[in-house]
């Protein structure tokens, strides 16, 4: 996924938007932490509260206020193949606010603590919205590819054999595409490689069953996919900069119980 950071910035406590109407050259996503707004595209408007993430694209007039005090983080970006955000939509995307909680976590503590590595820590929010997006609303790049019958056949099989060991050769040959040939689709309608997919689609399935709260991290590493705990927990604080244990009980607390991390916005 090609993409090119343009800007990005972080408020804990907004009363008003600086730019409140007009366009921008490039795209815009904006993480809600706390508070609530309205954005209006033509005659479309969306509110919008915490733990949810409204898409600016590139050239298209909006108009937006505040509505209670907002906290975010907010990312200007460019592609340089605007297939994979065709249909995305203007307005607020639709994704589960455990994740979006999740990568809000992820940048708070990664982005603060890192500035160094604040760009990378940025795109790399980026690139998981717009793939998240994707997996969980089947559309482009994902409903294009979808109507491929040699993806739809991929995504099915992923979706349904998670905890189990996936050669993506043989996959490929069940298709009759080369290995080469199914990498090369997959990246032109999902944006990415069949393996980058299946890990992407194995740690959101994880993140589900940590947030039931209901198994032992082992048993969610089996149903996952992974050998054993330690290259679950790996791979999980590679792409979420936390581990399954830490996540959970930043989530859940250790009780159990739900816990609002947002009063101190």
């Amino acid at each position: 996924m090609d993409l090119h950071l343009i800007f990005h910035n972080s408020f804990q406590r907004r009363s008003f938007f600086e730019m409140t109407e007009g366009s921008r050259r490039w795209h815009m996503l904006l993480i809600l932490t706390a508070g609530s707004c309205c954005v209006r595209f033509d005659r479309e408007e969306h509110i919008a509260e915490a733990d949810e993430i409204l898409f600016f694209p590139k050239n298209i007039p909006f108009e937006r206020r505040v509505i209670t005090p907002i906290g975010f983080h907010q990312m200007g970006f460019l592609s340089d193949d605007e297939t994979i955000l065709q249909k995305l939509p203007a307005g607020k995307l639709n994704l589960p606010k455990s994740h979006v909680r999740a990568l809000i976590e992820y940048l708070d503590e990664t982005a603060l603590t890192l500035p160094e590595n604040a760009n990378d820590i940025f795109l790399h929010a980026v690139k998981t919205v717009i793939l998240e997006y994707n997996i969980f609303n089947g559309t482009a790049p994902m409903a294009e590819g979808a109507r491929d019958p040699d993806i739809a056949f991929m995504l099915a099989y992923f979706s349904e054999h998670l905890a189990e060991k996936i050669s993506i050769e043989e996959l490929a040959a069940e298709v009759h595409l080369s290995h080469v040939g199914l990498i090369w689709k997959c990246k032109r309608h999902v944006g990415c490689t069949p393996s980058e997919l299946l890990s992407r689609m194995r740690l959101q399935y994880a993140k589900q069953l940590l947030l039931e709260g209901k198994m032992k991290v082992n048993e969610i590493a089996a149903l996952c996919g992974y050998q054993n705990a330690y290259y679950f927990s790996n791979a999980f604080h590679k792409h979420y900069g936390t581990s399954p244990t830490h996540f959970r009980e930043q989530m859940l607390g250790r009780d159990g119980a739900y816990v609002d991390k947002r009063s101190s916005f």
